[in-house]
Order: C-alpha cells, then sequence, then structure tokens
C-alpha cells in the first residue's frame, strides 16, 4: 500500500528535519576537514550515498522508513507489512525487535542474578533458586544454572513445567545451545508466536507470585523471562522467513552483537558480496562490510579490525585508535567526531548544497563508531573502557540516533552494574511500545528496592 499525496509530503518533511544536539552545523562546516576513513568508503556509505535526491526518494515514500527515522518499531513492522516490497524492511524490523527481547532477558537476568546471588536474602521466596537459575541459563552458564536449579524443593505446580524445560536444557552435552521458538513453545503461559507483520499483544505477560519467608509474608512478584526469549526466537524466524535468501545471513550478521550467552556459536554463515542499501539507510552499520565487522567485532576484539579495515568503514576509522593491545577510548570519542564532519562534508559535495537531514545521518555515523569501538572493547576485555563508549553513545543517542536496541543494551548493562535508576527510565519509556518488556521489569524494581533498603545505591556512569 502507497502513501496517499499528504503522507507522502509529511514523510518528506520528517526526512528535511533534522534536530540539534548541541553539536550546531555552523560548527560543523566550519571545522577544518579531516579524513578519519578511506574517502571511496564514505562516499559508499549510506549517508552520502542518501543524499542524492533520486536515491532517497523510494524511502521517503514508505511510511515504514519515515518510523524507522523515528525509531518507532512497531510502526514501522506495520507499515512494511502492509507495503512489504522485497521484504527487506520488514525482516530489518523483525531482526531489530528480535534484539529488543533478547536485551529485555539479558537485563531482567542481570538483575535477577544480583536479587538472588550476591544480594541475597535469608527472606526471600523457597522457589528464588529457580528465578536465579533461568538468569544463569540465559547467561549460558549450563552447569551453574543446573545447580541452582536443583535447589528448588520442592517445585511448586506453576512453575513445574517452565523448571524440566530448563533443568533438560542446562543439563544437556550441547548446552549453550540455542533453543528454538517452537521448543519454547509448549510452556504453560507462552504468548502467541510472531507472525510476519506483528509484534504480539501478550496482555499480561506471565507473572509469578510467591511469599516472603518472614512473619509478614510479603509478595514476591516476578516476571517469567522465558516469555520474553519465545518472543525473541520467534521474530529471528520471521526476519529470516521474509528476508531474501541470499540475504539471510544479513540477518544472523544484525543480530550478532545483541545475542546472549545460552546462544553459544552462531554461525552467521556467508555474507552477500553487495549488501542492498535496505539493509543500511538509517543503520549503524554504514557500508555493507560494517555488518560483517560489527559481527565479528563482538566476537574478535582488535584482531577484528585489522581483518576488517580494508572492507568496513567503521573499522577503517578505528585503525589510529589501536595502541598495541589496547583500544584507546579518547581517541575512538576523537574519531567518531571527526568521522561525523567527514561524513557532513561528504554528503554536502554529494547533494551539492548543505541540507537539514545531513546532520541527522551524520550524528548516526558518529554514534555508529562510538558504539563499535564499544564493542571491540569489551571482546578486548576492556570493561572500564567499553563503558566510556558506551555512555558516549548513549548520551548521542537522541532523535533519529536513538535506537531501542542500543537503549535497552543500556540498559542491560546498567542492571549488570548494580545500577537501576538509568536501566528504570529507560524502561519506563519502553513498556507502552512493547508491553511485554514488562517481563523483565519486576527484577529491575526489585533490585532497586533492595539496594534501597540496603545501602546506598550505586551511581550510574556518567
Amino acid at each position: 500500500m502507497r502513501l496517499r499525496f499528504q503522507e507522502v509530503v509529511l514523510v518528506a518533511l520528517l526526512f528535511s528535519v533534522g534536530c540539534s544536539d548541541g553539536n550546531s552545523d555552523e560548527s560543523d562546516r566550519s571545522s577544518a576537514a579531516k579524513v578519519v576513513a578511506p574517502p571511496e568508503l564514505v562516499a559508499s556509505s549510506w549517508p552520502v550515498q542518501m543524499s542524492d535526491s533520486a536515491r532517497r526518494a523510494p524511502f521517503e515514500q514508505h511510511a515504514g522508513w519515515g518510523a524507522m527515522f523515528k525509531r518507532d518499531l512497531p510502526s514501522a513492522l506495520a507499515a512494511f507489512q502492509a507495503d512489504p516490497g522485497d521484504g527487506r524492511g520488514l525482516s530489518r524490523v523483525h531482526a531489530d525487535l528480535a534484539a529488543v527481547y533478547r536485551q529485555a532477558a539479558w537485563m531482567g537476568a542481570q538483575a535477577t542474578r544480583h536479587i538472588y546471588g550476591a544480594d541475597r536474602h535469608p527472606t526471600d521466596p523457597l522457589v528464588a533458586d529457580y528465578f536465579l537459575g533461568v538468569s544463569l541459563g540465559i547467561a549460558g552458564q549450563c552447569s551453574e544454572a543446573q545447580a541452582a536449579l536443583a535447589r528448588v524443593d520442592p517445585v511448586p505446580s506453576e512453575l513445574a513445567a517452565h523448571h524440566t524445560w530448563w533443568t533438560a536444557w542446562s543439563s544437556h552435552d550441547s548446552c549453550p545451545r540455542l533453543p528454538t521458538a517452537d521448543e519454547l513453545s509448549g510452556l504453560p503461559g507462552a504468548p502467541i508466536l510472531v507472525v510476519a507483520g506483528a509484534d504480539p499483544d501478550v496482555g499480561e505477560v506471565p507473572r509469578w507470585t510467591f511469599s516472603e519467608q518472614s512473619d509478614s509474608a510479603l509478595d514476591v512478584h516476578s516476571g517469567e523471562l522465558t516469555s520474553l526469549l519465545q518472543i525473541a526466537l520467534s521474530h529471528e524466524e520471521r526476519a529470516l522467513e521474509v528476508a531474501p535468501p541470499a540475504d539471510k545471513p544479513l540477518v544472523k550478521a544484525r543480530l550478532g552483537p545483541w545475542r546472549l550467552g545460552l546462544e553459544g556459536e552462531v554461525d552467521t554463515g556467508e555474507l552477500p558480496a553487495e549488501v542492498d542499501v535496505a539493509w543500511l539507510f538509517l543503520d549503524f552499520a554504514l557500508v555493507g562490510a560494517d555488518l560483517g565487522f560489527l559481527a565479528a567485532a563482538e566476537r574478535d576484539g582488535l584482531s577484528a579490525i585489522d581483518a576488517w579495515k580494508d572492507r568496513s568503514l567503521l573499522a577503517a576509522a578505528m585503525v589510529p585508535a589501536v595502541d598495541g593491545d589496547k583500544l584507546v577510548p579518547d581517541i575512538v570519542i576523537d574519531q567518531a567526531a571527526d568521522l561525523r564532519i567527514q561524513l557532513r562534508n561528504a554528503m554536502e559535495a554529494t547533494s551539492g548544497t548543505p541540507m537539514s537531514f545531513q546532520a541527522e545521518f551524520a550524528k548516526i555515523g558518529e554514534v555508529a563508531l562510538l558504539r563499535a569501538g564499544m564493542l571491540v572493547a569489551d571482546a578486548n576485555d576492556q570493561y572500564r573502557d567499553a563503558g566510556i563508549l558506551r555512555i558516549n553513545a548513549f548520551e548521542r543517542s537522541d532523535s533519529s540516533a536513538r535506537d531501542p536496541v542500543f537503549l535497552m543494551s543500556t540498559a542491560s548493562w546498567d542492571a549488570g552494574n548494580r545500577s537501576p535508576l538509568r536501566a528504570q527510565e529507560i524502561v519506563h519509556g519502553f513498556v507502552s511500545r512493547y508491553p511485554s518488556v514488562r517481563a523483565a521489569r519486576y527484577p529491575l524494581d526489585a533490585l532497586h528496592i533492595r539496594l534501597g533498603r540496603t545501602a546506598p545505591p550505586s551511581t550510574a556512569v556518567h
């Protein structure tokens, strides 16, 4: 279904109006041009390519891309379902939703591991080890999950099926391994599996209520994180289903940085030599090879930069930040700011005149390099440096750069650091658009309360 004329105009206006984030257009244009990445790679990037009005026009005429510009995944999903075209846009949104729900499950698991691990109380419900076991399973810690689940005695009837499933999974010889959505679908309370073009409206996600072991016997609520896995895996299946056959490895590569410990090693397959711009437009991979680099960076760290620097714009821009066996975060930050300027100058040269949307596209490029550096540093065991790059990326992730996948991953990171305040703020803005995330909000809120009772809450990294 194509847009009516008025809607086309609205979407065109959306793409032509950018929001200021403190780095003025004038300062960008007046800054000395610095070559951060090879000009030929910059010229082939989607921000520069899409500064050509003829190339941009088909995207401006589809409501799905207008919603993607606003980072509204449910609206984008509906629009691409109504007019799927070659399926790439629809597949991409399903993949992003699969990543959002993965990170929501990980956030809940991180909070739960604190509550019923290091921060455990004698008054916690007898079934606390079930929730701890599920969280350890999501982390891919098979033997630890199995041990925690074995301590649940007796197993409440309402948890029996889930307890049996996780016990079998954690004790399997191939653990950790990725379960399929169908394997999980028979569990009681499972949400309706995702059909193409829809994010399931699960209403009240499965929630369990148990009593504290105290005289007051207060109720303790917990969501079933397994449900978030079911939704995530089902979205991934739909993404693979609607993608053109040759592009299926791109779906797996997009999910690479956001996969969970329980998935083990995932083979993305051979990426196509040519990547259609529909996989890149408005994305944090700027050229096709960036998709492969980002998937490798999360796994291989510094070695991924050397392996991909001749093909990947993001890898090439990060080369000056490598110092021996370390990635220097301050240099990545400087390179990202200069890449923004280089992209902006190249876009203006392509369009022949400055256009306001170019500031937004260039900002996405800056955030993209910061995020890529975060992945490399994390894989290189530079946890603190990865955090510095994450926070710099987060602070720049506004308007068109406000990616829900990255925001949810930052909430997960905060929960892992026993710092739930920012995570709660992020999740508060998510639950109306992604209601199933409520399942992970229960342990996050519980962590906040527990820290408030026992000690001054940890301060979020700024």
